[in-house]
């Protein structure tokens, strides 16, 4: 699998017409509600753009604007079923989405996505999606009130481990969680001190991968806290938080980390975290050379890998000793707004000298 995201590239003295572009749009729907969804395409000559619908949402019911109100704004919004490769008829390019009917109101993740793209009459958009989420902006979240919801402990010893799942409670924020302690303790020959031979880290399932850019410059949310050891003199050398996309950077992957020295301090009481997902956030990007320093990565860089995540990555090791810590609700979210959009991103080609985000 190749990823590569697309960049308009002008070369010196050529002319063309500048293929369109279909925004990724995140768009709020409250429970028991339904939503008229605005379709935007960008186009920098101007021309004016036509939509079609790619895909449909797997829950909730996608419709064409009714001809009362996509010409005079009245009830009844919706019209006739929303059907993939069609053209959106409706005034503006916008469609009608109906949640489904089940009470939505306790929702772990997003209501569904849909796909579209758009056209100037010559040259068609790559399919761009749209992400509708209910109120609590959750893409994707883990309470753990049942199971450990298939996360692992990785770099813990030999392979990789399932999280141990606690139904315990430690005060409200620590209420049914999974666990995990360390188990690769070794000798330092020098000074005979017990110490870690690495640092393990949580690691979430399958659910949280893929194509999660509608989180860009929205956040991941989750509590630890410490049911086992000393953390009064963690170490500050480490990673709070890596994301992976195996795939970017075209499959050379790229892994983007939130050092654990621009978050707010771990001392083994429950802490809730809220990190956002903004390149300019405090995050740093992984070199791959242990004689280069981190950078912090662009933002075509961060989009890139938000749209690509193979695997998101939570510390559980603080110290060179002993510890049990718990992970709990944790929580990949949209942008605390009504409706936003994600950036197209472009990366370099290599006949392009520059690479923005439109």
């Amino acid at each position: 699998m190749r990823r590569r995201l697309l960049c308009a590239v002008a070369l010196a003295g050529t002319a063309f017409a500048a293929t369109p572009i279909a925004k990724h749009i995140t768009q709020v729907v409250d429970p028991g509600a339904d939503a008229v969804v605005t379709l935007r395409g960008y186009d920098t000559d101007g021309d004016v753009l036509s939509a079609d619908v790619s895909s449909l949402p797997a829950s909730g019911v996608l419709s064409q604007l009714s001809k009362v109100f996509s010409k005079f704004g009245y009830d009844p919004k919706k019209g006739s079923a929303a059907k993939a490769g069609a053209a959106v008829t409706g005034s503006n390019n916008r469609l009608h989405y109906a949640r489904p009917t089940y009470d939505a109101e306790f929702a772990t993740g997003k209501w569904a996505t849909f796909g579209y793209t758009v056209s100037d009459g010559s040259a068609t958009s790559r399919e761009a999606t749209v992400t509708l989420v209910p109120p609590s902006l959750n893409l994707v979240a883990t309470a753990f009130d049942t199971s450990n919801e298939a996360w692992t402990v990785v770099r813990n010893g030999p392979g990789n481990a399932a999280a141990a799942h606690d139904a315990s409670s430690f005060g409200s924020a620590l209420n049914r969680f999974v666990i995990a302690t360390d188990e690769l303790i070794a000798k330092d020959g020098a000074t005979g001190l017990e110490t870690n031979a690495s640092r393990w880290m949580f690691q979430s399932p399958p659910a949280y991968s893929g194509n999660q850019g509608a989180s860009y410059k929205g956040s991941l949310e989750f509590t630890l806290g410490a049911l086992a050891g000393d953390l009064t003199v963690p170490s500050m050398a480490h990673n709070l938080v890596e994301i992976e996309c195996a795939y970017c950077d075209v499959n050379e992957g790229v892994t983007l980390a939130f050092p654990i020295w621009n978050a707010t301090a771990f001392d083994g009481a429950t802490t809730s975290y809220s990190i956002s997902l903004d390149e300019a956030a405090g995050w740093i990007k992984d070199p791959k050379n242990t004689l280069l320093q981190w950078p912090t990565p662009t933002q075509c860089e961060m989009i890139e890998v938000l749209s690509g995540i193979t695997a998101i990555r939570i510390l559980g090791d603080f110290t060179d000793w002993y510890e049990s810590i718990a992970l709990d609700a944790v929580a990949l979210k949209a942008p605390a707004s009504g409706i936003s959009e994600v950036p197209v991103c472009a990366q370099h080609t290599p006949d392009a000298s520059t690479c923005t985000c439109a």
